[in-house]
């Protein structure tokens, strides 16, 4: 019977070990989605274009690659960049306006 628990409680360790690595493996190779997410958050607040462009580029291989937050990082990569060009066009329009 000891030999019995102390089997369970091998496999039961062994399945625990597993979980972990497997946690950390995820951790580590979700480098592409992370940096595309955080430069698109980045993008909103400062230089939305080149922010964007970096943004839209790294979640592009993350989403290649499966990455979970690659998805939005390019979603809102892309709003970076549109936000970029609706800035241009009431910049252009307050100018023309003035003059």
């Amino acid at each position: 019977m000891n030999k019995k628990l102390s089997n369970e409680s091998k496999n039961v360790n062994a399945n625990e070990n597993d979980k972990a690595n497997s946690q950390i493996q995820d951790a580590q190779s979700n480098g592409f989605g992370i940096t595309g997410f955080t430069l698109s958050l980045v993008g909103l607040l400062i230089v939305p274009f080149f922010f964007g462009i970096l943004a839209i580029i790294f979640s592009a291989i993350g989403m290649s690659k499966g990455q979970k937050y690659a998805t939005a990082g390019l979603i809102i990569g892309i709003f970076d960049l549109f936000w970029t060009f609706i800035m241009l066009a009431f910049g252009i329009a307050l100018m023309s306006s003035l003059f």
